[in-house]
C-alpha cells in the first residue's frame, strides 16, 4: 500500500472512530465510559476499551469481520466475530450481537459509510 493511501486510510479511520465513540458514549453514561475506540477499516476491526463503574480494569472488546450495509437510505452495522477480555461477556456478546443488524443514525451515515 502506498504511503499516501495509508495516511488517508488512517486519517479516515481516526475520524470515523471519533464519530462512533461520540455516538456510543451516551449509551454508556450509567455504566461507565469508553476509554478508547479504534477502527481499522482495512482489516475490518473495531477495538474498544470500556471503563465500567466499579471495575478496576477496563474491558477490551474486539469486533472483527464487520460489515457496513447501506440500503434504502439506511446504514447498518453487522458484526460477524466478537471477543472480549471477559469470558462471560464474550458469550453474551456472541449471543446477542453476532449477525444482528444495528441501524446507525442517519447523521453519521456519510462518515460511517466510508467504511463500507
Amino acid at each position: 500500500m502506498g504511503i499516501v493511501k495509508n495516511i488517508a486510510i488512517n486519517g479516515k479511520d481516526k475520524v470515523v472512530s471519533a464519530s462512533l465513540r461520540k455516538f456510543l458514549q451516551p449509551y454508556m453514561k450509567d455504566i461507565g465510559h469508553i476509554k478508547e475506540l479504534k477502527i481499522d477499516s482495512d482489516k475490518k476491526i473495531i477495538s474498544l476499551y470500556i471503563e465500567l463503574n466499579g471495575e478496576h480494569c477496563p474491558v477490551h472488546i474486539v469486533a472483527s469481520d464487520y460489515e457496513i450495509i447501506q440500503e434504502t437510505g439506511r446504514t447498518y452495522l453487522v458484526i460477524s466475530k466478537i471477543s472480549t477480555s471477559r469470558q462471560w461477556l464474550t458469550i453474551v456478546a456472541e449471543t446477542y450481537l453476532i449477525g444482528k443488524r444495528f441501524e446507525l443514525p442517519e447523521k453519521y451515515s456519510p462518515i460511517i459509510g466510508i467504511l463500507a
